[in-house]
């Protein structure tokens, strides 16, 4: 084929021509754009004169359609659990769920310990096992029925770990620091980030749940422990953040608190039943922040904020939530109040107390805002 002259047009919409051999290549163009098509045409007609016999190919009729563009991504999936209301400055995380692409089988010899390294991977654990450490991100745990795991060990750095029913003696997130040199080095990026407990059993004799990292929730799980249900701590010099506690019921036999939060960026504690006969039920401190706790039934123990020496802890909501209360105290603050604790939100809750008959039994210091609470005569939850 011989060469053709071209007539087309460019993403500007403007008119060009080029002279094309018959191998492609391109022997000349028209260098600029015509805003119409008669002077590009006129353009060609000068060229023409030195080539009279090379055909014209009029391309601006078959202009190709635009691309179509990529269709919007999904709407995300939503959170495994509706929490209600938040307050507006409290931005929770949810965390992210594991990335599965492959499942295994897992059927220890009774009593054995099991290893999970390989990523993307849901382990459907057969027999019980006293020990299983997570050495992988994005890992799943089932447990056939019957099947207990003694103890988890999530190790440093490990993301999007998720833990779907079954029953456990402990589950431990590793402390983000390596006490095998001197001085001890912390971390943040060695937190464990992404975890997802639910709908789990757990009796432990000591604790149950010992946390600390970003983006954690515990849904729907019964959690009985001797000492601590839930622990979030040891962090040295930074915060766990985003963790959420919902729909739980958490039992201590009294040496400790129920659910004890140290140094905890944004948490949201919800709908949960916590039981302590000689402790607290529900204790901030450290260098906690956003700490927000609603619709939750406290059981003859009641709440511990921000009372130890160097804590220092910003905003903390108490909402609309019922105490049965029996031990000696009910609500201990730091002292001076405000010292330690900046700002205290407490409203809605309904007391049922013949210890106390005051919640707040001090002056509110600048920055509370502690409704007065009418405290009933003790009766148990039903």
């Amino acid at each position: 084929m011989a060469a053709s002259f071209q007539l087309f047009r460019d993403k500007t919409g403007e008119y060009r021509w080029r002279l094309r051999a018959a191998n492609g290549r391109i022997i000349a163009d028209s260098a600029e754009g015509y805003i119409n098509k008669r002077d590009a045409a006129s353009g060609i007609e000068l060229v023409r004169r030195l080539a009279p016999t090379v055909a014209l190919k009029d391309l601006t009729a078959r202009r190709p359609p635009p691309p179509t563009p990529p269709p919007p991504p999904p709407p995300p999936p939503p959170p495994p659990y509706e929490l209600g209301e938040l307050p507006t400055e409290l931005e929770i995380q949810w965390p992210r769920p594991p990335t599965i692409e492959r499942e295994e089988t897992v059927a220890p010899d009774a009593g054995g310990a099991v290893r999970c390294d390989r990523a993307r991977t849901r382990y459907k654990v057969q027999a019980d096992v006293e020990q299983l450490t997570v050495v992988a991100s994005n890992v799943a745990l089932e447990m056939a029925e019957g099947v207990r795991v003694g103890h988890v060990f999530v190790e440093k750095g490990m993301q999007r770990v998720h833990f779907d029913g079954g029953r456990y003696g402990a589950i431990e997130l590793a402390v983000p620091a390596d006490f095998n040199v001197t001085p001890t080095e912390w971390r943040e990026e060695w937190l464990v980030e992404d975890v997802l407990v639910d709908g789990v059993e757990f009796d432990a004799a000591d604790t149950a749940l010992i946390l600390r990292g970003k983006r954690i929730a515990v849904l729907r799980s019964q959690v009985h422990a001797h000492r601590y249900p839930v622990w979030v701590g040891d962090t040295a010099d930074f915060w766990s953040e985003d963790v959420i506690v919902a729909g739980n019921e958490l039992a201590a036999d009294g040496p400790e608190a129920t659910l004890r939060m140290v140094s905890v960026r944004r948490s949201v504690v919800v709908d949960n039943i916590l039981r302590n006969p000689e402790k607290h039920n529900y204790r901030i401190e450290g260098r906690s922040d956003l700490a927000f706790a609603a619709r939750n039934t406290l059981v003859d123990a009641g709440l511990m904020l921000a009372s130890q020496a160097g804590d220092d802890v910003g905003t903390i909501w108490f909402r609309d939530n019922v105490l049965h209360h029996q031990t000696p105290s009910l609500l201990i603050v730091d002292n001076p109040p405000g010292s330690k604790l900046r700002r205290f939100i407490a409203g809605g809750n309904t007391i049922y107390s013949n210890v106390w008959d005051c919640f707040l039994c001090v002056v509110a210091p600048s920055g509370w805002e502690v409704a007065e609470h009418f405290i009933e005569p003790y009766r148990p939850p039903s």
